[in-house]
């Protein structure tokens, strides 16, 4: 028995990436306690508000949505980066950390008074403005919780239990506080306090657990951490604007509950896209210090073939998900979920080719260009969308998937010119 749990310990190479295992373990249990819980609430929430409120909740997260890329700044990445570098220098560790906050609080700040600003000037006849401010507590994740930190020194144990923990008191508060339609107001609340909880408390583990210090760096550091996330900044919020923008656009056109039939299509989509979230995560660390292109050539097989096992799942099982989660009335959702799912095949590949290549080989310039590059033609396509009169529910799926693939074929294009034509072997 030892010997066959050697030799199963040899072909999977377990103690040389113990790390990346442990944390693909931890990482898949934070993903799924992010993506399952608000499965839970889904049911009871679009049967007690209905589609129409429900689908303005979705309306103004997808909003808020945009604002939290602002705050994080790119910083999953770049500071992920310079604390795996860093990971024994207690001094660097607290500088990067205290730089990561004053600018994420700087960013929190702006963010706030220019959401207020907009609204009381020209969105004071928007029919959801209040919602949509108290939805602006959902920041508090991207400001507080240090995720970059965890996955950058590789210890997942604390922030996953954290979450988990957070999560399940604030599940069941929504059944406890949300009995009406005129409740609706609680669910932006709610997740905004169940956030500020969860960050403060991390906030707290990474001082006391972690002996970190938090220190006013000099204008020069802040400056060159700023500089550094830019990219990244850049190439985040042009993927953001076809991610989340589809939903805004939706709701800007369309009738709430269209935005709901979206939404739920999404949720089940992102539940498919779930590996692709730890599997990133998990892997940057290594490769970045590494720069293991044979590594990330046969994991990157084995993902694209587990997403497109995925996508078969959910076309096979799209109606009884649907009327579990929705019931009978969401089923306008099903087409909109067979069309976008087939975006987790290209997503995943989009990951590998910018995240695990451009981006820990150097290039994340070239990864930022290309998302640009995939967002202008997104709003070009969007543009004339609505300049034909052709905004329907299935258009706005079918760009959302198109734009994926674009995506694709740009990142490829860039790590064969920038990294494959230097290495052995090619994708």
């Amino acid at each position: 028995m030892k010997k066959i749990i050697q030799i199963v310990k040899d072909k999977l190479r377990i103690t040389k990436y113990k790390n990346i295992y442990k944390n693909f373990g931890y990482l898949g249990l934070l993903d799924m306690c992010n993506m399952l819980f608000p499965f839970i609430t889904y049911p009871y929430l679009i049967r007690v508000l209905g589609a129409e409120l429900y689908g303005a909740t979705a309306f103004a997260k997808a909003i808020i949505s945009y604002f939290s890329i602002l705050i994080n700044y790119g910083f999953e990445i770049s500071a992920t980066k310079s604390v795996s570098v860093n990971r024994n220098d207690k001094a660097k560790l607290s500088e990067i950390v205290s730089s990561v906050y004053i600018i994420k609080g700087v960013f929190f700040v702006v963010s706030f008074l220019a959401l207020f600003g907009f609204l009381m000037t020209f969105g004071r006849n928007m029919e959801y403005k209040t919602l949509i401010l108290l939805s602006y507590g959902l920041c508090f994740y991207e400001l507080l919780f240090p995720h970059y930190f965890y996955v950058g020194i590789e210890k997942m144990k604390y922030i996953t239990m954290l979450t988990v923990v957070s999560n399940i008191i604030f599940t069941l508060l929504v059944f406890v506080v949300i009995h009406s339609q005129s409740d609706y107001y609680w669910v932006p609340l709610l997740t905004s306090v169940g956030y500020l909880v969860t960050g403060l408390w991390s906030f707290f583990i990474l001082f006391k657990q972690e002996q970190l210090r938090f220190i006013f760096p000099s204008k020069e550091k802040l400056i060159a951490y700023f500089k550094e996330g830019l990219p990244l900044f850049a190439s985040r919020v042009s993927a953001k604007i076809y991610v989340n923008l589809t939903a805004v656009l939706i709701g800007a056109y369309l009738p709430m509950s269209a935005v709901a039939y979206y939404d739920l299509a999404n949720k089940i989509t992102a539940i498919g896209k779930m590996p692709i979230g730890i599997l990133s995560t998990a892997l940057y660390p290594h490769v970045s210090r590494t720069q293991d292109l044979s590594f990330v050539k046969k994991t990157m097989r084995i993902a694209v073939a587990l997403m497109a096992g995925v996508y078969i799942v959910i076309v096979l099982f799209s109606k009884p998900i649907v009327a579990i989660l929705g019931g009978s009335e969401m089923y306008e959702s099903i087409p909109i979920l067979m069309i976008l799912a087939l975006s987790v095949i290209p997503c995943m590949m989009s990951n590998f080719y910018g995240t695990q290549m451009l981006a820990s080989f150097g290039y994340a310039n070239k990864m930022a260009k290309g998302m640009i590059i995939t967002a202008v033609s997104y709003l070009l396509i969007m543009f004339l969308l609505v300049l034909c009169h052709a905004t329907t529910l299935i258009m706005f799926t079918i760009v959302a998937v198109l734009v994926e693939i674009l995506l694709v074929l740009i990142e490829r294009y860039y790590c064969k010119k920038y990294i494959f034509n230097h290495a052995t072997g090619s994708f």
